[in-house]
């Protein structure tokens, strides 16, 4: 069940019958996924070269759900809609509540092109 801790403890047993008994483990199940906002680039916006070169990509991330169990990672990728395969721009460890993410572009891109910007939260 979602947002409940768990207990986990193990017993081993050779097969010469010892037996050893693990230290209690705890973990929550999560299923709510965490939201993303993407903050700039602006959606449907449009953009010059010199404007995306020199620019810094950000936003936030929000762990959802009743029993939060934080954000690790924050992966960014970029894909060129006319054809070329999808570019891993970062993929960083998250920090603060909400967590803050950031990626100053490096990226070059083609005129009169269509991208689409995915951000991915990982609890």
């Amino acid at each position: 069940m979602s947002g409940t801790s768990y207990y986990l403890r193990l017993i081993v047993v050779d097969n010469a019958s010892n037996a050893s008994t693990t230290t209690v483990s705890t973990f929550t199940y999560d299923t709510t996924a965490p939201t993303v906002n993407i903050a700039n680039p602006s959606n449907n916006a449009f953009y010059n070269n010199l404007q995306i070169s020199s620019a810094n990509w950000n936003g936030t991330t929000v762990d959802n759900g009743s029993n939060h169990t934080g954000l690790s990672t924050v992966t960014l990728s970029l894909q060129d809609i006319t054809g070329a395969p999808i570019t891993l721009l970062s993929s960083a460890p998250t920090a603060g509540t909400p967590a803050a993410w950031t990626y100053v572009s490096t990226v070059t891109l083609t005129n009169a092109h269509l991208y689409q910007l995915s951000v991915t939260a990982l609890g």
